[in-house]
């Protein structure tokens, strides 16, 4: 996806929802939660998997202060992973001796966060070749 959301300078956060620590007096059920919202700030924390026990998504943002006037908080998009279908497709297998890896690796990891890059359209390459190496 090529995101510009309400303008070109975007922020991509990662949203966990975990448990709130057991407290007498702020979770004396042990039932509360938070959200924990994560900012990719490099493209090598862009490089993410999803995570089903913590509810993971996640939300692009406009990084130029842009506000929504009835919630209050910044113009987002959020991307909600595998709402259909299965609840995680399998990554591919061994990374470091898969044959197919070599050429996808981009398939080992659910989101790849990197700036736009004209050179980068496709990630396993401009023209794949179909040979082992």
């Amino acid at each position: 996806l090529d995101m510009a959301v309400d303008g070109n300078k975007n922020t991509v956060s990662e949203v966990d929802v975990v448990p709130q620590a057991f407290c007498l007096e702020k979770n004396p059920y042990g039932n509360a939660f938070n959200v924990v919202e994560t900012v990719l700030s490099s493209e090598s924390d862009g490089v993410r998997v999803y995570d089903s026990s913590k509810a993971r998504s996640w939300r692009i943002s406009n990084a130029e202060g842009k506000v929504n006037p009835i919630t209050g908080k910044s113009v987002s998009y959020k991307l909600y992973p595998f709402t259909r279908g299965a609840a995680q497709p399998a990554l591919l297998t061994d990374k470091h001796k898969c044959a197919v890896n070599h050429k996808g690796s981009f398939a080992n990891a659910s989101l790849w966060v990197t700036p736009y890059t004209e050179a980068e359209r496709f990630p396993a390459g401009e023209y794949t070749p179909q040979a082992v190496e």
